[in-house]
């Protein structure tokens, strides 16, 4: 499936399109989580969080469930000038 983040504004994918692709490998759910933490990255709207939020909800619906995000920043090369 092609990124997100390189796919034009107007054409990312839905969370309706991610929810069929994502899945559980039930051999991995025993014992049952009391708390998930999904880690995703913040390039382009949570859409992958919110799916797999749902698909993870709807599975375990007695756990906590929390988003770690990571960010990053670029910085100006300091040795270029603005033209």
């Amino acid at each position: 499936m092609q990124a997100s983040h390189e796919r034009p504004a107007g054409e990312r994918i839905t969370i309706a399109e991610l929810l069929e692709h994502y899945c559980l490998d039930e051999a991995l759910t025993d014992p049952e989580p009391s708390h998930i933490a999904i880690v995703d990255d913040m390039l382009t709207a949570g859409t992958h969080y919110r799916a797999m939020h749902t698909i993870l909800s709807q599975r375990f619906p007695n756990a906590v469930i929390a988003g770690v995000f990571v960010a990053r920043r670029i910085f100006a090369d300091e040795d270029q000038t603005d033209q």
